[in-house]
C-alpha cells in the first residue's frame, strides 16, 4: 500500500493520458528528447527498434519493445511515457522527469 501511495505521489496519470500517448506515439518516436537527470538526449528509433542515448560525446544503443498503451521495455528496465503539453513525462523505476525537445 505504501508503494502504491508513493508511486502516485511521484507520478499520478490517468488511463486516458496513456491512451492519448498511444494515439500520438509517432510524435514521440523518431524525435530527440532531452533528459536533464541523465545528461543525454534520447531517440526512440521506431525503424530500427532501438533507443539511442547521446551525451554529446558518445552514443549508446539499446533495443526496445513497446507495450501498449505507453510502456517501453529497454534492456531490463520499464519506462512509462505520458504526454505533457509539448513535452513528455517519463517514469523509470521511481524517477520521474519531464523531457522536452533536445537542444544540443
Amino acid at each position: 500500500m505504501f508503494f502504491l501511495l508513493l508511486s502516485c505521489l511521484i507520478c499520478c496519470h490517468t488511463p486516458k493520458e496513456a491512451e492519448e500517448f498511444f494515439e500520438q506515439r509517432e510524435k514521440f518516436e523518431d524525435n530527440w528528447w532531452e533528459s536533464d537527470i541523465f545528461g543525454v538526449c534520447l531517440l526512440v528509433d521506431s525503424k530500427e527498434g532501438m533507443v539511442v542515448f547521446d551525451d554529446g560525446n558518445d552514443k549508446e544503443f539499446f533495443p526496445y519493445e513497446f507495450e501498449p498503451l505507453n510502456t517501453y521495455h529497454i534492456d531490463d528496465r520499464t519506462v512509462k511515457v505520458w504526454p505533457n503539453e509539448q513535452c513528455y513525462d517519463v517514469v523509470l523505476d521511481l524517477v520521474q522527469e519531464t523531457i522536452c525537445e533536445c537542444t544540443f
